[in-house]
């Protein structure tokens, strides 16, 4: 029999909560129009927001749990062993929530009983030296078959990274060839019509520039673009059909009523008062 009454017992939790709602104890938290975020909740019989948990709240909550670590992609991790998620069902690399790590860092992640995955902290010693090399080899667009200690992962990480580069450099060698009007116009309608392509027509006609984007889950995308003119950067979280899940900026919680075009266009407006979410 399901005690009810237990729900209406109060108690205060630290619980992720992350496109409106969140879990601890088994109980669901629905808290609809709340930012993505760690958050001291009161778990009476309606569900009371408190305050956002500090990052050393946040830190004790996750410290003791299992963690797994993972070479940073973005808003992914690409894990040091495989066999850490194919063991569990999962795919090759998972989408972590606020991680927030350059290229070449490893993160230590955990996942919630939500079964969403969460950053923890990094990872500074960990093949810090066999990474360095690769990190070496990436910026020089170097070959690593002769680092020796490169695994199968590193190996799958070192290609995620460098295609990553390279799809947004091939409409700028365009720029190399002595073409007519009409084949260039050619060659960029088939690079508008990739993915790369249609983020950057679409966020470049509504007034911004893209900088970069990687893939999350298999419909999902973190991409990285500003307004033109400006130095902040804004990364939004959407589909491939450009629906925004979250902005990067805040907006009281209208996050999805956007498409990424609108998305520029309301960054554009509140210029220098945009209130970045996800740094």
């Amino acid at each position: 029999m399901i005690q009810l009454d237990r729900f209406n017992q109060e108690k205060i939790a630290i619980v992720p909560i992350v496109h409106g709602w969140g879990q601890t104890s088994q109980r669901k938290i629905y808290l609809p129009k709340t930012e993505d975020g760690w958050y001291y909740i009161r778990l009476s019989a309606q569900p009371e927001l408190i305050r956002r948990a500090t990052q050393l709240e946040i830190w004790k909550t996750l410290k003791d749990k299992k963690f797994l670590m993972g070479y940073v992609l973005g808003n992914e991790i690409v894990p040091i062993n495989f066999t850490n998620l194919t063991q569990k069902g999962l795919e090759e690399t998972i989408s972590v929530q606020f991680i927030n790590l350059p290229l070449y860092e490893i993160a230590k992640v955990v996942q919630w009983e939500d079964e969403r995955w969460y950053y923890v902290e990094p990872e500074i010693r960990f093949q810090r030296e066999l990474l360095n090399k690769i990190k070496g080899a990436f910026e020089k667009e170097q070959e690593i078959g002769i680092i020796r200690g490169t695994t199968p992962e590193l190996r799958y990480y070192f290609f995620l990274t460098s295609l990553q580069r390279a799809s947004f450099r091939e409409v700028d060698r365009l720029n190399l060839f002595r073409l007519s009007e009409a084949e260039r116009e050619k060659r960029l309608k088939e690079f508008q019509s990739t993915l790369a392509g249609r983020l950057a027509t679409t966020i470049n006609q509504a007034g911004g520039a893209l900088i970069k984007f990687i893939k999350s889950n298999r419909d999902t995308y973190m991409v990285h673009w500003k307004v033109k003119g400006t130095d902040q950067i804004v990364k939004s979280t959407i589909r491939d059909n450009m629906q925004i899940l979250n902005l990067g900026f805040c907006a009281s919680g209208k996050d999805r009523d956007h498409v990424l075009s609108s998305a520029v266009q309301l960054a554009k407006m509140y210029g220098e008062e945009i209130y970045i979410t996800r740094e």
